[in-house]
């Protein structure tokens, strides 16, 4: 989710899967959503990956079967 205050002017994105909300400067531009688009393309490769050469490792970072088949559903452009 992408989050932008009134308040700081500051841009926020928000990773689904920690909860935790990374600061942005600047204007969201073309090339930074490209660039969102292509670490969530990435993020859930490396996942698809993960939970199919071992499974049990998804433990160890923290997710749970339910939550990692709900990612890998989504489309790049959602978060």
């Amino acid at each position: 989710m992408h989050i932008f205050s009134l308040t700081t002017g500051r841009h926020w994105l928000a990773h689904a899967w920690t909860g935790e909300a990374t600061a942005l400067d600047g204007p969201v531009t073309t090339g930074s959503l490209v660039e969102t688009w292509n670490r969530r393309i990435h993020y859930r490769e490396e996942l698809a990956r993960l939970s199919k050469d071992g499974p049990e490792l998804l433990d160890d970072i923290g997710l749970t079967t339910r939550q990692v088949e709900d990612e890998l559903t989504k489309p790049f452009w959602r978060e």
